[in-house]
């Protein structure tokens, strides 16, 4: 049982997540009007939202060692995946002129 709950709640935030983009949802071939605009934002961001619940309802059913080790996995591979620094560039002293 929750198996399913956990692959129901995945499904769920991906269905959400599909929905952010608006353009899939309505008819926006022609530019939308301010109203519609703010009309759509608005749904993209309820989506959004239900995502998000989504995945936190996801993350209440995971043993919590198991979410530490996924999150230490996660930052061991950001730390190896940063960039680099760009390097650091020297200032040069202006030449003195010559006398």
């Amino acid at each position: 049982k929750k198996a399913e709950m956990l692959r129901q709640y995945t499904r769920d935030a991906i269905d959400y997540l599909s929905q952010v983009d608006y353009d899939q949802y309505f008819d926006t071939l022609i530019k939308p009007s301010g109203k519609q605009a703010m009309e759509f934002s608005k749904f993209s961001l309820d989506s959004l939202a239900a995502s998000r619940k989504n995945l936190e309802r996801f993350l209440t059913l995971i043993p919590e060692d198991q979410l530490l080790a996924a999150q230490s996995q996660v930052d061991a591979r950001n730390l190896f995946q940063r960039p680099a620094p760009p390097p650091q560039q020297q200032q040069q002293e202006p030449e003195q002129a010559l006398e």
